[in-house]
């Protein structure tokens, strides 16, 4: 029989912690974007390279948007978990008196 054991505190803290580095990532991402884009408009033009280069950030930025999503993902689903445990054990306990 499988043995459960979910503290509902370290749950909420964790979910709370992944959750806001996935808004100081989104943050920092928006930074970043903004820096490069400044940097094609101003300081980087070249027939070659910026041509490559504009694909080259976009492609990493989608890559890090999808991993930064995936984060908020898992944030969700440890409060999740938190909540329907604490939930189910409050509901358990009131049905005995």
């Amino acid at each position: 029989m499988p043995d459960f054991a979910v503290n509902s505190d370290e749950t909420a803290q964790t979910s709370a912690a992944l959750l806001n580095d996935f808004s100081q990532l989104q943050d920092k991402l928006v930074e970043v974007r903004g820096k490069v884009q400044n940097l094609l408009a101003q300081g980087y033009r070249t027939p070659a390279a910026q041509q490559r280069f504009q694909p080259f950030f976009d492609e990493f930025a989608k890559g890090f948007d999808q991993v930064n999503q995936g984060l908020q993902g898992i944030g969700n689903y440890v409060r999740s978990v938190g909540e329907a445990f604490a939930s189910t054990d409050q509901d358990l306990g009131s049905r005995l008196g």
